[in-house]
C-alpha cells in the first residue's frame, strides 16, 4: 500500500509536470466515457429497467386487426369472449382513455387525462395502490361511478401529497367522485410511456360481460392486456387468437371472411421499447465507436509520451527499477487519467443528458425516468477502469521493455523512430480513422434521411398555429345544440381577439393521436359482406381548412353555414376520392356512416388535399370531414372534445395570454389543456429521428476531431524524430516538395488505408440502419463520397501544421544539435 501511495504521488507530480498533455488526454477520455455514460442512462432507463408490474415477462397486449386496418383496439364482444375462449391467459384487464375536467381543489381548473379500466387492471399488471385500494367487482358495474384511484404524481402535484387524501372528494367534469386509492411513484399504464399526458387518473369502466352484446362485433375501442399462465410464451397466446378467430369466421359466421378478421398478442416490454429499440442501440453503436476513437487516440498519446521517455525509463531501470515495478508506475499513471477523464465524463454526460431533455422526447418510451443514477456512475467509473488500463498497459509494457542502451541512446534528441513504434502508432490512426469513417457514414445517411422526412409537405402550414385542446363536461353542457353552441361560440368570440387572424376546431389535429375509421356506405352501390368502405372520420368547425391552410382540391369546405338542421354534408381527402371514385369526381354524391343504426345520407360537397396525419413516414390514409354540428345526425352522439387552432399574427406565446383571458369569460371552468404551437407538433413526430440525427452526427464530428489530432500527432511526433535526417537531406540539396513527399507520403498512405477500410466498414453495416432510413438508400453513393471528401479535407488540415515545420527546419540548427 505505501507503494501505491508512492506511486500515486509521483503520478499526480508527472502528470502536474505536463498539463497540456494530461488535459488533452482527460478531455479526450471524457468525451468518450461522456458519450457512453449518457447513453447508456437513455438505455439502461428505457431498455433495461425493470417495468413497474410485477413479473412483467408474463403480460401481453391484445391487438385486434382485419382487413384495413393492421392494428387497432379490443371490441366488448372479443373482450367477453376471451374470458370464456382463452385457456393461456389467468386475467384480462382493459382500459379505455378517457378525460376530464378537474375542479373543486385549489388552483385553476385543470384537464386530466385519464382512463376507464375494469376492476381486474390493476391485479392483472401486477401492481397494488400504495394507499388505499383499487375497485370492487360492485363498483365496476354499468352506471355512473363514485370512486377514483389517482396516480402519485397527481396526488403531490395537485394535493401536496396531502396524508389525508383518501375519502377527498373532487369534481371531474362536474360530477362528485371520492379518491379511493394512490398508485405507486413511476406507475404507468403500458399504453402511456411514451405519452406527453399519460393517464392520472382511474374510474370503473363499468362494462359488464355478461350485458355485452356478443352479436355485434363493431365498435373497437378497449386496450386489452392479458396476464399469462405461468411459463406460457407470448407465441402460445397468438396461436390461440388465431384458432379462435378462424372458427369464429369459418364456422360461426361471426366475421365475414373478407374481412380478414383476426388478432395476435405482443409482450408488454416489446409494446412500450419496441420501436425505438433500433435508434437507442444505433447510438449505443455510435457511443461506443468514439468511446474507442477516444482510446486508441490516448494510446497513440501515451504511446508518444512513452517514446519520448525512453532515456527516463532507460535511467530508472539502470538504477535497479524493476520492469514490473516500471510497468506498475506507468499503469498507475493511466489509471489517474482515466479516473480524471472519467469524473470530467460525468459531466459531459449531465451535459448530454440535458441537451436530450431540451430536445422533444415526449415519442421516447419512459424518458421521464433519465438521469444520471448510481448505475450511470457505476457504469462510468467501471468503463474508466477497464479503459485506463486497456490504453495504458500497451505502451507500458512497451515503455518497459525498452532495452538500456537502445534507450539511452534512442532518447537521445533528434534519434530516429524504430519502424515497429511507427507501425503500431500508424494501426492505431488508421483503427481511428476507420471508425470515424463508420460514424461519419452512418451521420451521414441519417442526415440524408431527417432532411428528406423534414422536406415532405404535411398538407398544412404549421406556422404562427396557436393550438389547445377542450373537453365539455356533460353536467354544464347536456344537450348537443348545447356544445355545438359552445363551440361556435368560442370560435367566433375568439375570432375577435386582435392577435388571431383565423380560427377554427377539429376532433383531432394531425400528428397528434390516432383518428379511428368509420365504415360507410356510397349511395347507389350495394354493401359486400366484409368489403365496406372506410375511412378514417374527423369532425371539423367553419374556418377549419382555412385556418390550417389546407388546399381545397374542388368544391366548397365546410362552413358556419352548415347547421344541423341544413344539407348534411362531407369533405373528402384526394386519398378517399381515389379510392373509391377513380377517375370521377365524388363531389355531389352520398354517403353514409354505418353503425347500430343508420345515420342520414350526406353529400361530399368538396375534396381537400392529404394530410400526413401519422407523420411524414405514416401513411396517407382516405379520410372524410363532417360538420360538428351535423355529426350527432350520424352517430347518435357528439364531440365533446375538440381541438381549437388559430392562425395567430406573431408568435403563437404571446397570443397565449389574449386566449386565456377571452375563455375565461366565456365559461371559467373549461381548462385550456395541451396549449402548445401547431410546429410543436409538428416537431415532435419526427423527435426520434431528430435525436437520433443530432446526436450519431454529434459523436461522428467529436470522432472526427479525435481522428485528426491523432494523425495531428503522429505527423508530429514523425517529424520530430526524424529532425536530424530531414536536416541532412535538405543540406544535401532537397527541395520543399521532396521533404513534404516524405511527410505526407507517411499521411496520405494511413488516410487512404483508413478510408478503405472505414468504408468496407460502413457498406456492409448500412444494411443494419435500412429502418431508420427515409428517402435515402443504405448504400447511399453520395453520402459515401461527402464522408471521403470530409476526411480528405480534415487529413490536409491535420497535416499543414507538421509539414510546415518541416520544410522550415533549418540544416545548422538540426545537425549542430547533435
Amino acid at each position: 500500500m505505501m507503494n501505491l501511495l508512492r506511486d500515486i504521488r509521483h503520478a499526480i507530480r508527472l502528470l502536474m509536470r505536463a498539463p497540456a498533455h494530461t488535459a488533452v488526454v482527460a478531455l479526450t477520455l471524457a468525451l468518450g466515457i461522456g458519450a457512453s455514460t449518457a447513453i447508456y442512462s437513455v438505455v439502461q432507463s428505457v431498455l433495461l429497467r425493470p417495468l413497474p408490474y410485477d413479473d412483467a415477462e408474463s403480460l401481453a397486449m391484445i391487438w385486434s386487426s382485419w382487413r384495413n386496418e393492421s392494428k387497432s383496439w379490443v371490441g366488448p364482444a372479443e373482450y367477453a369472449d376471451y374470458l370464456d375462449e382463452l385457456a393461456t391467459v389467468r386475467s384480462l384487464g382493459i382500459w379505455a382513455p378517457q378525460a376530464a375536467n378537474l375542479t373543486g381543489v385549489a388552483g385553476d381548473p385543470e384537464r386530466l387525462a385519464g382512463a376507464a379500466v375494469n376492476a381486474a387492471l390493476f391485479e392483472t399488471l401486477g401492481v397494488r395502490p400504495a394507499r388505499g385500494r383499487s375497485f370492487t367487482a360492485e363498483e365496476d358495474a354499468p352506471g355512473p361511478t363514485s370512486v377514483i384511484v389517482i396516480t402519485d404524481e397527481l396526488w403531490r402535484r395537485r394535493f401536496g401529497g396531502a396524508e389525508d387524501i383518501l375519502g377527498r372528494e373532487i369534481r371531474l367534469d362536474g360530477s362528485t367522485v371520492a379518491i379511493v386509492g394512490v398508485m405507486p411513484p413511476g406507475f404507468r399504464l403500458p399504453t402511456d410511456h411514451a405519452s406527453a399526458t399519460p393517464a392520472e387518473f382511474f374510474f370503473p369502466l363499468g362494462l359488464d360481460p355478461a350485458q355485452v352484446n356478443r352479436s355485434y362485433r363493431g365498435n373497437h375501442f378497449l386496450f386489452c392486456a392479458a396476464r399469462l399462465r405461468g411459463g406460457v410464451p407470448p407465441g402460445q397466446l397468438n396461436r390461440e387468437l388465431v384458432n379462435l378467430f378462424d372458427r369464429w369466421t369459418h364456422d360461426e359466421g361471426l366475421y365475414p371472411v373478407d374481412a380478414q378478421m383476426t388478432a395476435f398478442a405482443t409482450s408488454v416490454r416489446e409494446e412500450i421499447v419496441g420501436e425505438t429499440r433500433p435508434a437507442l442501440l444505433t447510438l449505443l453503436a455510435a457511443s461506443g465507436l468514439l468511446l474507442l476513437i477516444a482510446c486508441v487516440n490516448i494510446a497513440n498519446l501515451l504511446l508518444a509520451r512513452g517514446d519520448g521517455r525512453q532515456r527516463e525509463l532507460a535511467i530508472r531501470a539502470a538504477l535497479g527499477g524493476s520492469r514490473r515495478r516500471l510497468v506498475r508506475q506507468l499503469l498507475t499513471e493511466s489509471l489517474l487519467l482515466a479516473l480524471v477523464g472519467g469524473a470530467a465524463g460525468l459531466l459531459v454526460a449531465s451535459f448530454v443528458l440535458d441537451g436530450m431533455a431540451a430536445m422533444d422526447l415526449v415519442r421516447l418510451p419512459r424518458a421521464h425516468t433519465l438521469g444520471l443514477d448510481r448505475t450511470a456512475v457505476a457504469f462510468a467509473l467501471g468503463v474508466s477502469v477497464i479503459t485506463g488500463t486497456l490504453f495504458g498497459l500497451g505502451p507500458a509494457l512497451r515503455a518497459a521493455g525498452t532495452n538500456l542502451l537502445a534507450g539511452l541512446r534512442d532518447g537521445a534528441a533528434g534519434a530516429g523512430i524504430g519502424r515497429g513504434r511507427r507501425g503500431v502508432q500508424g494501426a492505431l490512426v488508421v483503427a481511428q480513422l476507420a471508425m470515424a469513417v463508420v460514424l461519419l457514414s452512418g451521420a451521414g445517411l441519417l442526415l440524408r434521411s431527417f432532411l428528406a422526412m423534414s422536406s415532405v409537405d404535411p398538407g398544412f402550414e404549421a406556422a404562427a398555429r396557436l393550438t389547445f385542446r377542450l373537453n365539455v363536461p356533460q353536467s354544464s353542457y347536456p344537450q348537443t345544440a348545447d356544445v355545438v353552441g359552445l363551440f361556435d361560440r368560442i370560435v367566433t368570440e375568439l375570432r375577435a381577439v386582435p392577435e388571431i387572424v383565423n380560427i377554427g376546431a377539429v376532433s383531432r389535429l394531425p400528428m397528434d393521436g390516432e383518428i379511428g375509421d368509420w365504415d360507410f356506405q356510397i349511395d347507389g352501390r350495394p354493401l359486400e359482406p366484409g368489403r365496406h368502405p372506410v375511412g378514417d372520420w374527423k369532425v371539423v368547425t367553419g374556418g377549419y381548412f382555412q385556418t390550417m391552410g389546407m388546399r381545397l382540391v374542388s368544391g366548397r369546405l365546410i362552413s358556419n353555414a352548415d347547421t344541423a338542421d341544413a344539407l348534411q354534408v362531407a369533405v373528402i381527402n384526394e386519398t378517399l376520392a381515389r379510392q373509391y371514385w377513380p377517375g370521377e369526381s365524388p363531389v355531389g354524391t352520398r354517403i353514409r356512416m354505418l353503425g347500430p343504426s343508420q345515420g342520414d345520407w350526406v353529400t361530399i360537397v368538396g375534396v381537400v388535399g392529404d394530410v400526413r396525419h401519422e407523420g411524414p413516414r405514416g401513411e396517407v390514409r382516405g379520410t372524410y370531414f363532417r360538420p360538428h354540428a351535423q355529426i350527432a345526425n350520424s352517430t347518435g352522439f357528439t364531440m365533446r372534445a375538440m381541438s381549437v387552432v388559430a392562425h395567430v399574427r406573431g408568435e403563437p406565446a404571446a397570443a397565449v395570454g389574449a386566449v386565456r383571458t377571452r375563455m375565461a369569460l366565456i365559461d371559467p371552468d373549461l381548462p385550456l389543456a395541451q396549449v402548445q404551437s401547431l410546429s410543436a407538433i409538428v416537431s415532435g413526430s419526427v423527435s426520434g429521428p431528430r435525436l437520433t440525427t443530432v446526436l450519431t452526427g454529434t459523436f461522428a464530428l467529436v470522432a472526427l476531431a479525435l481522428a485528426a489530432v491523432g494523425l495531428y500527432g503522429v505527423i508530429s511526433y514523425l517529424v520530430s524524430r526524424r529532425v536530424r535526417e530531414l536536416g541532412v537531406r535538405i543540406a544535401l540539396g532537397a527541395r520543399p516538395l521532396n521533404v513534404l513527399g516524405l511527410v505526407l507520403g507517411r499521411g496520405a498512405v494511413l488516410v487512404l488505408i483508413g478510408l478503405i477500410l472505414g468504408l468496407g466498414v460502413s457498406l456492409a453495416c448500412a444494411r443494419l440502419l435500412a429502418t431508420q432510413l427515409f428517402g435515402v438508400s443504405a448504400l447511399d453513393p453520395a453520402t459515401m463520397v461527402a464522408v471521403a471528401v470530409v476526411l480528405a479535407v480534415v487529413a490536409l488540415l491535420a497535416f499543414l501544421g507538421p509539414a510546415w515545420r518541416a520544410v522550415r527546419i533549418d540544416p545548422m540548427v538540426a545537425l549542430r544539435s547533435e
